[in-house]
């Protein structure tokens, strides 16, 4: 691949990564600045160039990171960007968000400068935000049951008042009950009734299996009913006219009581006003609430079951915290440059005094023909540290017989007439000139070439190191055939193959059989030279395991080739987020199965007693059936 393709590669990678990318010099000043910036701040690249870098962060930040940004260019290394500041940015418009903003240290031409890499985390603040308000949320319902659980359950009219008092007040519903089952299930006896907006307890109602029968099947079939519009459910919809309409009642949640593995009632929440989607963690607490009216009733004469709510406290308390990483990547612009070379022509005798001295050399040395000519070739031009250097290739030169001719190209550091020191590249051969030997020496100015080869090695070494440290998976396909052309480490890792294997996939190959139709689609959308985010993407290893990533995708063409540019991000943490959140109510229903396990192992226990003691001839100690 040629520099020049090079380049466009990586420029080309520079405007499609999900970052925002500075180049600062030390002075805080802004000297490049990518689309994402542009995007995420509202400047145009052009006008960000030559401000301070403050200008992007609100007046409360900018001289606290001015103190962070001095300290670390002080200490400036090369490696890679772990100087990470939690702040907020400030866009054009005056508006603010929160962004991670990552610093890393880069040198060019002597110039202390500093990458900064900046990610706009507004939607990982928002999650962050609805998982702190959800964690709120269930950390009151679990001090709510930690509160309960500690009750000394000794009499159940009394326990139910508390359990309806305090589910009403935790949940903020206007109404909050527990409703029994009479011996055949014809009827459901309300228990305790307690309203919110009166602070009081009513109880004795009772409902009609045969006036009711849609609720009373699907409450025996689903055991939750959560009617988000009671008065029109087709569970609920028979208690409008007579119940619900008159209280004003919109919504209701119920969850079925059991015990010994037999629904033996439910506890109800009624809420008054617009209505009201359940949300998980409510259905998670009237579970948990219904699970104590279970433990109350069983131990209103008896209290065996402290250590076991002490337990189920705990777990809870251990699924509340979770956390989530982020991620920074690393960038800089890239330029070139070009010079001309001038060349001078310099003759030194077997002496090493110069005895021809053209015009470029004067141009080159600053020393004219006339003050060169005679003078010691080492005096004149040769720095002190190179003399030995140069000395010693004369000595080659001059060990040939006579009538052999010797060459050498070398470069080394040169003086001219001001005392500057620059580079050279100098060409030797030997030559007879009245039976002496002398030396011919082309030289060449190469300090713009080194200086842009240096620049352009830096350069291509910096993209490199973007290219292939980014925490982000890159992938470079041709858009005609599809096939992979270049890949960083990141996505190597990502899909578990090598280089070289994942360069002879193509787009087909990394994902799910069952996708590819859909997958087929995005990627001819983004060939026709449009760019489009793919968020949630099914992704297939080398090892056949498939993992989610959000994609950033764009065309650039190149040689007359055109290339999709895809930077793909791991988005597995924030599944397992998700994940987790459903394992929290998961692991609800199995305290629920729990309690209801332990009593059947009781009952069980108990029959086996009460058998022993028949075979004895004594008389049953417990009852069995409820």
């Amino acid at each position: 691949m040629s520099i020049q393709l090079s380049k466009e590669i990586y420029s080309a990678i520079l405007e499609f990564v999900p970052n925002g990318l500075l180049l600062v010099n030390k002075d805080g000043d802004i000297i490049l600045a990518n689309r994402q910036v542009e995007k995420m701040f509202g400047y145009r690249s052009d006008k960000l160039q030559g401000q301070k870098i403050e200008l992007l962060l609100p007046q409360q930040f900018a001289m606290g990171h001015s103190d962070h940004k001095n300290t670390f260019l002080k200490n400036l290394q090369l490696q890679p960007m772990e100087s990470r500041l939690n702040l907020w940015g400030r866009r054009s418009n005056g508006s603010e968000f929160p962004l991670v903003l990552s610093l890393s240290p880069a040198v060019d031409e002597g110039r202390a400068l500093t990458i900064v890499s900046i990610c706009d985390i507004t939607k990982q603040k928002q999650l962050e935000e609805e998982n702190r308000i959800r964690a709120e949320r269930l950390n009151h319902h679990n001090i709510a049951i930690q509160e309960l659980s500690r009750s000394q359950f000794s009499e159940l009219e009394t326990t139910l008042n508390t359990i309806t008092k305090k589910s009403a007040i935790v949940l903020n519903v206007a109404r909050f009950s527990v409703w029994l089952f009479n011996d055949d299930h014809s009827e459901l006896i309300c228990n305790d009734l307690y309203v919110l907006s009166k602070n009081l307890h009513e109880k004795g109602a009772r409902l009609k299996r045969a006036d009711f029968l849609n609720y009373f099947q699907t409450i025996r079939d689903n055991v939750t009913v959560a009617a988000d519009d009671a008065q029109n459910s087709s569970a609920t919809g028979d208690f409008s006219e007579i119940y619900l309409k008159p209280l004003g009642i919109t919504s209701m949640l119920d969850v079925g009581i059991f015990s010994q593995s037999k629904l033996i009632g439910c506890v109800c929440a009624e809420h008054v006003g617009s209505q009201r989607e359940w949300s998980d963690e409510e259905i998670a607490f009237l579970i948990a609430m219904a699970n104590l009216v279970t433990l109350a009733i069983e131990t209103s004469a008896r209290r065996k079951n402290d250590e076991e709510l002490e337990e189920h406290k705990k777990q809870l308390e251990k699924l509340v915290d979770e956390c989530i990483a982020d991620l920074h990547e690393q960038e800089e612009a890239l330029y070139s440059i070009t010079a001309s070379i001038q060349n001078g022509i310099i003759m030194i005798d077997d002496q090493y005094r110069i005895s021809f001295w053209n015009e470029a050399a004067e141009t080159i040395f600053g020393w004219s023909p006339q003050e060169a000519m005679g003078q010691k070739l080492y005096n004149l031009i040769v720095p002190e540290k190179c003399s030995a250097q140069l000395h010693k290739v004369f000595h080659q030169l001059e060990q040939p017989s006579k009538g052999s001719s010797q060459s050498k190209v070398l470069e080394f550091s040169a003086l001219r007439k001001n005392g500057e020191e620059f580079p050279v590249e100098l060409a030797l051969s030997t030559t007879n000139k009245m039976n002496a030997w002398h030396i011919v020496g082309i030289v060449s100015d190469i300090s713009t070439r080194k200086k842009a080869t240096e620049e352009l090695r830096e350069s291509e070494q910096k993209f490199k190191a973007i290219f292939n440290n980014s925490r982000d998976g890159i992938l470079m396909i041709n858009a005609e055939t599809r096939k992979i052309h270049s890949a960083n480490r990141a996505i190597c890792r990502m899909l578990g193959h090598e280089l070289a294997e994942l360069l002879q996939l193509r787009v087909e190959d990394i994902h799910p059989e069952q996708e590819l139709s859909q997958i087929m689609e995005i990627f001819a959308r983004v060939a026709k030279s449009k760019e489009e985010a793919v968020p949630d993407l099914p992704i297939k290893r080398k090892d056949g395991t498939v993992f989610y990533a959000d994609i950033n995708t764009g065309t650039v063409e190149i040689s007359g080739q055109k290339f999709v540019i895809a930077s793909v991000r791991d988005i597995s943490i924030r599944k397992k987020i998700d994940e987790q959140s459903l394992q929290h109510i998961e692991e609800l229903a199995r305290f629920n199965k729990l309690l209801i396990g332990r009593e059947q192992v009781m009952i069980k226990l108990k029959r086996e007693i009460n058998g022993l003691l028949k075979q004895l001839g004594q008389k049953e100690k417990y009852r069995t059936e409820q």
